[in-house]
């Protein structure tokens, strides 16, 4: 139900030419309104979280196959269409170097240039691509760099946390109190040069023997 590393490289290529990279901000999720976020399963729960032993890019949530999938945050879309093992997939670039995506779904129901509004519906949910059940493969990302959602949202209650993430000299960093920047967050690995190197080093070898 995971997004290969391999794959994750290619997507964050193809939508690197469409960000804005920022060298500092901070986001104050406690002080959104009610109407500026939304959980993007009402009612999901996570089937398989952030990292772990396949080091997976985001968090798998589940509910049932045709739910709808909502806009966490308001933003313009970026990439909406099949993308490799991430099926229908949809990237909401948010006005603070936050970057939301949604896939696996049977319907992607928004366009690249559309602006849309927290809880906005914009999929179904589905099991397009790399997926042996229907869910929504959600990834939070700063300036392409996918990090775990949980440091911001509750996914047990379904839930912003009252957190502010701060971006700074290409590290995040969370934190209970707007005075302080808090802990440093992981990012996850896309692979170094070697291990890209490795896998085409396996692939001649393999088209040698054979």
């Amino acid at each position: 139900m995971d997004i290969d590393e391999f794959q994750s490289i290619q997507l964050e290529d193809k939508v690197k030419s469409s960000q804005r990279t920022a060298k500092e901000f901070a986001i104050n999720f406690g002080a959104l309104k009610p109407e500026e976020w939304a959980y993007p399963m009402k009612g999901g729960r996570v089937i398989s979280p952030f990292g772990g032993k396949r080091r997976h890019a985001g968090t798998d949530i589940k509910t049932k196959a045709g739910d709808p999938v909502y806009a966490a945050f308001d933003g313009q879309v970026v990439l909406s269409g099949t993308h490799y093992g991430y099926g229908l997939c949809v990237i909401i670039r948010h006005g603070n170097g936050l970057e939301t995506l949604y896939s696996h779904q049977s319907m992607n129901q928004v366009k690249v240039g559309d602006w849309v509004k927290a809880g906005q519906q914009i999929g179904i949910v589905g099991r397009t691509g790399r997926a042996t059940t229907e869910h929504c493969h959600f990834e939070c990302r700063i300036n392409g760099r996918p990090f775990n959602s949980a440091r911001i949202f509750d996914h047990g209650a379904n839930k912003l946390k009252n957190v502010v993430l701060t971006y700074r000299n290409g590290s995040i960093y969370v934190s209970n109190d707007a005075n302080s920047v808090g802990t440093k967050v992981a990012v996850h690995s896309k692979g170094s040069k070697s291990s890209t190197a490795k896998r085409r080093t396996t692939k001649r070898r393999t088209a040698r023997r054979r």
